[in-house]
């Protein structure tokens, strides 16, 4: 249910898993792929360099700055990573 709410969101632009290869690099991984560098400014207490495990987090892009509409909608914990250098 969570993905399709998640998809239903028009600012929602990106949603990533994030598995073994952590968080930095998906982010960076996000960066690339929309031409641009990622400038991290993550949540105090969010480990960047921690790999995940399969199916256990999501690195969700927003039109903004989101996080608590994010919230909202998931009923999980989110936490601000960074922001795509424009």
């Amino acid at each position: 249910m969570m993905p399709r709410t998640l998809l239903a969101q028009n600012w929602i632009t990106e949603i990533l898993p994030v598995g073994s290869k952590r968080l930095l690099y998906e982010a960076g991984q996000l960066a690339a792929g929309a031409g641009t560098d990622f400038i991290l400014e993550a949540s105090a207490g969010v480990d960047v360099h921690c790999s995940a495990g399969p199916a256990t987090s999501i690195l969700v892009a927003t039109a903004g700055k989101q996080a608590n509409d994010l919230a909202e909608i998931t009923a999980l914990d989110v936490f601000y990573l960074g922001m795509l250098h424009i």
